[in-house]
């Protein structure tokens, strides 16, 4: 139990010493000392307690007065990276200290770093036009061959021949492909009729029946002529309700892409 005189000497030094440092000061543990603060609503402040935290940290260190005097000379004027080679020290060593010295870099710093290292457009690569033993030592060219594709290497989800996959068209209507060779792919349906009924006509259409392109069953395709094909997709084919339905949402979405297109233009 901490009696008046500890509980004067925790009300007058809250703000001024940690709860680990009154703690050692009375001669108790922090426990009584935490349910005190609390109990009384003298609980300092997260930016107090964030202080106490950095300022105990500072001496469990392996830096020393050099380092510390470059990280603080230089942290607003170099990268983390660079200045943690500079220091020769890791790039955590560098945050951790900087952190602990209460040595904030500046969001808009951080954000104009972010910015600079970025690959610009129209930047032309170190090693444009070079070969790599201009640019390279040997043992790190030798290095690297341990980790090239071998000549002829394929990955490891290549598919094989006869295997079936399912591809999405620019509409988002999914069409289902099939692997004729590397490289060569057909869509099934065409596959399928080509081998019962040989090549299709030129101008010819060939469709699905019930108007689902995963439905790939013989029996579910037909060939229709250009015109046929036209007038089985007219608007007109519709309830007038939702003739104008549709019209009227592609007049939106022509004005939405005009408006897109105009901002787009203004940036």
């Amino acid at each position: 139990m901490l009696d008046n005189k500890a509980k004067a000497f925790i009300r007058k030094n809250r703000l001024k010493m940690s709860s680990r440092d009154m703690a050692a000061r009375i001669g108790c543990s922090r426990s009584p000392i935490s349910r005190y603060l609390k109990s009384e609503n003298l609980t300092p402040p997260k930016k107090v307690i964030e202080l106490f935290r950095l300022t105990g940290m500072r001496s469990i260190t392996t830096s020393d007065e050099r380092t510390d005097r470059i990280l603080k000379k230089y942290y607003l004027k170099l990268p983390e990276k660079r200045l943690a080679q500079k220091v020769k020290r890791s790039d955590t060593f560098v945050r951790t200290r900087l952190r602990q010295l209460g040595l904030l870099i500046p969001r808009d710093i951080i954000e104009k770093r972010i910015r600079d290292s970025r690959i610009k457009p129209g930047a032309i690569p170190f090693n444009k036009g070079r070969k790599q033993k201009e640019y390279m030592t040997r043992s790190k060219i030798r290095a690297t061959m341990a980790t090239r594709f071998k000549c002829g290497h394929l990955p490891h989800n290549t598919k094989k021949d006869l295997e079936i996959t399912v591809r999405t068209d620019k509409r988002g209507v999914d069409y289902k492909f099939i692997r004729i060779s590397l490289g060569n792919w057909l869509p099934l349906h065409r596959f399928i009729w080509e081998k019962k009924n040989g090549p299709i006509p030129k101008k010819m259409k060939l469709v699905f029946k019930d108007g689902d392109p995963m439905n790939c069953e013989l029996s579910n395709l037909e060939l229709v002529s250009p015109a046929e094909l036209m007038l089985r997709n007219s608007l007109h084919n519709y309830p007038e309700p939702i003739v104008k339905t549709i019209q009227l949402r592609g007049a939106l979405n022509r004005q939405i892409n005009k408006h897109l297109k105009r901002l787009k233009d203004e940036k």
